[in-house]
């Protein structure tokens, strides 16, 4: 039995291409294909895309459609997973605080 205060996902695959022979520093993190989550508390669900799911060539684009209870859409979601991601024009993730310095 699930907890009605729980939310429910599915997650995308994350790929991770190491730089040279190492993971780490340099490596190419990528989320590809897509989210379900269900907050049946809160009366809403959201479809979510990654990466070239996402129907745009950016590696860390998010796209997706917040819904209703009845289904009805109620909100478009994009931007990408480093930030910032943006439902109909309100910032939701500005991104990490802390990301690593480009080389």
């Amino acid at each position: 039995q699930v907890a009605p205060e729980m939310v429910r996902f599915t997650a995308p695959e994350l790929c991770v291409r190491p730089s040279g022979w190492r993971f780490g520093m340099g490596s190419t993190y990528e989320w590809q294909g897509s989210a379900h989550v269900i907050d049946e508390v809160g009366g809403v669900q959201c479809d979510l895309s990654f990466g070239a799911n996402a129907g745009r060539p950016d590696a860390d684009a998010v796209v997706g459609t917040l819904r209703g209870v009845q289904g009805m859409d109620i909100g478009k979601i994009r931007g990408s997973w480093l930030g910032p991601l943006t439902c109909d024009g309100e910032v939701l993730w500005r991104g990490p605080k802390h990301q690593p310095v480009p080389f």
